[in-house]
């Protein structure tokens, strides 16, 4: 995934191939697999994975990167309505529905909590040393967050991190950085204190040195591109208030 990450399709390819070399039945491999190439035609092995996709063994997680990878090969040699019904049915498989209106009114929750004022009277966070500067490169999905953090991470000075996903853990265990132990975010980040950012502070360097092989000694700056990162703009400007943001928007 990782090789994936940085452009390095052919790698990546070699990579998947070898996991499913091992064991054929491992549904993200064959998804990630689909999306190192563009197929001319279809694979010999289709046919092993469309039965896959209906194993009823399958989490719908699984069953879910199957059909996607079903979808991207179909797409690719242009079978357009087979891809489309792999995609739907792949969709499918989300145990969370989307609801508009319920996202609407989470996003209007979090603008009226981070306002200027709230960040500007938020703990102090307290650091020792010198740190990188993090450049979190966020945005919808698709939008060409790989690109620019291939860009921006480009010069000697600067290293990687991929997604990173740390803020979405720091929210899932939110109540063990409240004094006062309330889970709810946006509402409850009232209750965060000057230790508690700076515990959220040292675990986000801690989640990129941990993120695989470092490449680059004493990087200068580092990149999360996390897309979702745009939910927590606000603790993530608590926490790092040195940090540069990009948010990516697909034309």
């Amino acid at each position: 995934v990782l090789l994936r990450e940085t452009g390095a399709f052919e790698d990546s390819a070699v990579s998947f191939k070898r996991a499913l070399d091992i064991d054929p039945t491992i549904p993200e491999a064959w998804n990630g697999f689909s999306r190192t190439q563009k197929f001319s035609e279809l694979p010999h092995h289709i046919d092993s994975l469309e039965a896959l996709s209906n194993n009823p063994t399958l989490s719908n997680i699984q069953r879910k990167h199957a059909l996607f990878a079903l979808a991207k090969i179909h797409n690719d040699v242009g079978l357009y309505d087979k891809a489309f019904g792999f995609y739907k049915k792949g969709n499918q498989q989300n145990e969370v529905k989307a609801n508009s209106v319920a996202d609407k009114a989470y996003m209007e929750q979090i603008a009226s909590v981070f306002t200027a004022r709230f960040i500007a009277d938020a703990p102090s966070v307290r650091e020792s040393g010198k740190a990188p500067v993090p450049v979190l490169i966020l945005g919808m999905p698709r939008s060409g967050t790989t690109l620019v953090e291939q860009i921006v991470a480009t010069p000697p000075q600067a290293d990687w991190g991929g997604e990173l996903h740390y803020f979405t853990e720091v929210i899932q265990k939110f109540k063990r950085y409240t004094s006062d132990g309330s889970d709810q975010y946006p509402d409850s980040v009232e209750k965060l204190t000057a230790a508690s950012m700076t515990e959220i502070r040292k675990g986000f360097f801690k989640r990129f040195e941990s993120k695989g092989p470092s490449k680059k000694s004493a990087p200068l700056i580092v990149t999360d591109k996390t897309p979702f990162n745009f939910l927590y703009i606000g603790l993530i400007a608590m926490a790092l208030p040195e940090a540069k943001i990009i948010n990516c928007r697909r034309d």
